[in-house]
């Protein structure tokens, strides 16, 4: 705000948002006010998105890139299964059943979701079924597009034909 015109350009090199000549109205500084205001949220909105990413960033360095074990509850008490013991998991209505060589566990949770969770030694083959590759056993084609594979811990699980591709492609490796 000045009286002086001459220090119009002065302040716009300065990056002022406004520049209000006396004599001025109520509608020119509520004007001028209202863009300051503008300025203002959208420079904390930027700051904030700048911390917001840089959390993210900080966190995917720090946490797991995949499931390091399960957390689950039996009789009262929390069990850590780690995801080197398990065989397979095998989708069971709203849970899905965690099978190591020596026990089977019930979850609640979607297979859909902990399959995305899991290392990829952990394949699909079929909707219901992801199995751990380093816990086969054998393995044989069954001339229709299917495998069977039976693993260390004696279950045999057959694959559907929807996953026949993926299946050839990682037994292949």
């Amino acid at each position: 705000i000045t009286a002086y015109d001459q220090h119009a350009v002065k302040a716009f090199e300065l990056e002022a948002i406004g520049y209000l000549l006396k004599p001025f109205s109520l509608e020119e500084f509520t004007k001028v006010i209202n863009k300051a205001k503008q300025q203002i949220e959208m420079h904390q909105k930027v700051m904030f998105n700048e911390r917001i990413e840089h959390l993210w960033q900080r966190m995917k360095k720090t946490a797991p890139e995949y499931l390091e074990h399960i957390e689950i509850k039996e009789k009262g008490l929390i069990k850590q299964i780690n995801i080197i013991e398990v065989c397979c998991i095998v989708s069971d209505s709203e849970y899905i059943q965690i099978q190591t060589l020596k026990n089977n566990y019930l979850y609640r949770q979607s297979l859909e979701i902990i399959s995305n969770q899991l290392p990829p030694h952990f394949r699909r083959v079929h909707r219901s079924n992801i199995i751990n590759v380093q816990k086969i056993k054998t393995w044989k084609y069954l001339n229709n597009g299917t495998y069977q594979f039976e693993l260390t811990n004696h279950t045999t699980l057959k694959s559907s034909r929807s996953y026949q591709e993926s299946i050839k492609k990682w037994l292949s490796e």
